[in-house]
Parts: structure tokens; sequence; C-alpha cells
């Protein structure tokens, strides 16, 4: 009888590792993929560093950066709660597929700046 509650166990494991796996993978998307690997549409990869106020927790933080990620022709982007109602983080992106205006209205409600942007090298 434990040998069978293992089994379950060991495959309910597996099975749940598999779909989250899949959720994770199925995330990325072919531009994301390309532009990690070297853009293949032939933009150059920026990187917006971003200023953040009225962030009010570390969960807030979490959002933002998911917002950010699920831009099209953004890379990668990282958004953090500093204290004091404020946060900070950086977005890597194509230049070209995405403006200042997409990466400003995806952490809102928070108040954001791009405090710089300069050519991204890895």
């Amino acid at each position: 009888m434990k040998k069978v509650i293992l089994l379950i166990l060991v495959l309910g494991v597996a099975i749940l590792g598999g779909i989250v796996l899949k959720g994770n993978v199925s995330g990325i998307k072919g531009s994301k993929v390309s532009a990690i690997l070297g853009s293949s549409t032939g933009q150059r990869l920026y990187k917006a560093e971003l200023a953040i106020d009225e962030m009010w927790c570390a969960s807030c933080a979490v959002g933002a950066e998911y917002n950010l990620k699920a831009i099209d022709g953004v890379v990668d982007a990282y958004v953090g709660f500093t204290d004091n109602l404020s946060g900070e983080g950086w977005v890597v992106y194509e230049n070209g597929k995405v403006s200042e205006e997409q990466i400003v209205k995806a952490i809102e409600p928070y108040e954001a700046t791009i405090v710089s942007d300069t050519l991204y090298t890895k």
C-alpha cells in the first residue's frame, strides 16, 4: 500500500512539474527568445533604468515587472520595491518595437520615470 501511495505522489509531482514547466516555456515569445540570443530583426537592444514612486510593497513590484515582461519586444525586466513608497528597476527592450510610453504605462498606477536609456551590451 505504501508503494502505491508513493507512486501516486511521485506521478502527481511529475505531472505538476510538467504543467509548471509548460506554462513557463509557453510564456516565452519567439521574439523574446531571438532577442536573448541576438535580435533576429536587426533591432538594437536598449536598457532603460527606472525610478518608481508611489509603490507600496514588494507585491506591487512583482505585478509591475510582470506587466513589463508581457510587452512584445521586451527581452527582460526587473522591478524591485526599495522603501519609502518607492521602487527601482530596468527594462531591456528592442529599439523600435517598444516605446518609452509603453514602459511607463505598463507600470501604472505607479509613477515611473526613465532615468537613463542606453545601448544594451550583454
